[in-house]
């Protein structure tokens, strides 16, 4: 069986020192922004005003399809017990 070079593994992968700090490694796999910081404000800002958008969009309509929508009969129920008011309905 042959064994995987673990060498080239090691200078990639960051190594935490004795007192739990993370290293890079010699390789280090982190690269520079690509995209400049007022670009990145911009795409932040967009993503927070589309967020907004959903939500306020979304409250409003279920708010107003609830203030519009029936509700059902609110008036009082019939004064008198449910097996009498059965009787009195099946007799008719």
């Amino acid at each position: 069986m042959t064994e995987l070079p673990v060498a080239p593994l090691l200078k990639i992968l960051p190594r935490i020192s004795p007192v739990g700090i993370l290293e890079p490694g010699d390789n280090d796999l982190a690269s520079p922004r690509v995209y400049p910081p007022a670009l990145r404000v911009v795409a932040l800002l967009v993503l927070g005003l589309f967020l907004a958008v959903v939500v306020v969009s979304t409250s409003l309509s279920l708010g107003s399809y609830c203030l519009t929508t029936d509700a059902g009969s609110a008036s009082p129920l019939p004064a008198g017990r449910p097996s009498t008011l059965l009787q009195k309905r099946s007799s008719k």
